[in-house]
């Protein structure tokens, strides 16, 4: 048992750019592809992780400063520090836990394709983390390694749900075919995101209603014809302007703002060519995936599942990496509860929104105002977890010269406190939840895809 956790506490330690890549080859060689075609296949979704990276440390550099100078200006007197999805992500694998996360969650998403519950093939291995940060969490309260693995699971299985129902819209979205996203940081996306998008579109249709009545039209026509606003459309002029502006609200000199200002142009441009060499390596995998399993199954898809950075290149998540920085400061200084100082996470704002944006079909406003909202839930609960997250950072092993930590980072605090707080209240109350998400996903996905499987059959009926 210590070999296996060791085994495979080492192969966390290599990072989502060895994971991710080796195990798109491995895949790709079981499904068939020229060995050579699979390895370097998966060297370059490697390549394209590293360049989306490489493109969002360009915001980390150079607005960083600036975030710094804002967060000062902003006169934020919280105890509680931003430590970061990196920090968070350690933490979660040097415990008891984090070690056993891995194989167990292989298994799992082994078996829930195979029995049919689910198409999700999740090849991003490195974002366990967020189903380990769960399972640590239960294990603090409840000291036992079963319990706190259950709840894994069914943090695990929940995300499994939204990432096979969602998959045409990624698809969509993004403009990547044959994948999903499984990442377990994601939840509060999904289902904030689809609570309000039935919200906007009532709201929509009655604006355009009293819109026809009172104005008529032709004015939506006219400012998209309108010069200046085809120049601010423009994702390298509006990165120029963003930059420039957030640098000298900042209190930086002329030559740093326009030279932040020249870092979001860059931003914003380079950052959908990562995502095309992604795409790149992708797709002779998932045209040997998606041909052997139409041999297997019909016209059934089985999906790759990656990490939700492949949402990046679209442009209002860029756009909102960029204005969610002050947004976030400003709610860190206004909403009343909030202790936690926004440092690390500021960089990775895009994340936060990526799947809000596959949810509202790449829509601006409605992205960018559930994201604020989002923010508001994220500051309180991680708020709310400081305590603990601090102290088992400590147990872990974790350093920190702060008294009080805790991250901002995706939703992952917001998907695992329901767990944590079932297990709590009660071990009884704490199983049975964690029970009824793992069995009633698995009965619903069964029931999904087998009337999904039955519609598919009628429709070729038809057409021959």
């Amino acid at each position: 048992m210590a070999f296996i956790n060791e085994f495979f506490a080492n192969l966390a330690g290599l990072g989502k750019y060895l994971m991710v890549p080796l195990m798109i080859a491995i895949i790709g060689v079981l499904f068939k592809v020229n060995v050579d075609k699979a390895i370097k296949g998966g060297i370059t979704v490697g390549i394209g992780l590293f360049g989306l990276d490489l493109a969002l440390s360009i915001v980390s550099d150079y607005l960083g400063p600036v975030a710094n100078g804002l967060v000062t200006k902003a006169n934020l007197n919280l105890d509680v520090v931003d430590v970061g999805w990196q920090a968070l992500s350690g933490i979660a694998f040097g415990t008891q836990i984090g070690a056993m996360i891995i194989p167990v969650m292989i298994l799992f998403n082994v078996i829930m394709v195979t029995i049919g519950a689910s198409r999700t093939m999740n090849v991003d291995i490195w974002n366990f983390w967020h189903y380990a940060v769960t399972g640590s969490l239960v294990y603090f309260v409840t000291n036992n390694i079963l319990y706190s693995l259950l709840a894994a699971i069914a943090h695990a299985a929940i995300i499994l749900l939204f990432a096979d129902r969602t998959a045409p819209r990624v698809q969509e979205v993004t403009g990547i075919p044959g994948i999903s996203i499984p990442h377990g940081g994601v939840l509060d996306q999904w289902i904030f995101g689809f609570i309000m998008e039935p919200i906007y579109n009532f709201i929509g249709k009655r604006f355009r209603n009293d819109k026809k009545t009172k104005v008529g039209g032709g004015q939506g026509k006219k400012l998209q014809e309108n010069a200046i606003f085809k120049i601010i459309q423009d994702p390298i002029y509006l990165g120029f302007i963003l930059g420039t502006v957030l640098g000298f609200i900042a209190g930086q000199g002329a030559k740093t703002s326009f030279t932040t200002g020249m870092a979001m142009a860059a931003f914003l441009y380079l950052t959908p060519r990562m995502v095309k060499i992604l795409m790149e390596g992708l797709l002779p995998i998932n045209q040997a995936v998606q041909k052997m399993r139409s041999k297997m199954d019909g016209n059934s898809d089985l999906y790759i599942g990656m990490d939700n950075a492949v949402g990046l290149g679209h442009n209002t998540v860029m756009l909102i990496t960029v204005i969610a920085i002050p947004i976030l400061i400003v709610l860190a200084a206004i909403v009343p509860g909030n202790r936690v100082i926004p440092i690390a996470s500021l960089a990775a704002c895009g994340y936060c929104s990526s799947m809000l944006n596959v949810v509202h079909k790449g829509k601006f406003g409605r992205t960018l105002f559930s994201t604020t909202i989002l923010f508001i839930s994220t500051l309180l609960i991680a708020s709310y977890m400081a305590p603990v997250i601090t102290e088992v950072a400590i147990l872990s092993g974790f350093e920190t010269e702060y008294a009080l930590i805790s991250s901002l980072s995706g939703g992952t605090l917001i998907a695992a406190a329901p767990f944590f707080l079932a297990f709590r209240f009660s071990n009884t109350a704490g199983l049975i939840f964690s029970l009824i998400i793992i069995v009633g996903t698995i009965v619903l996905q069964r029931i999904y895809f087998k009337n999904k499987d039955q519609q598919e059959e009628t429709k070729e009926v038809k057409q021959v």
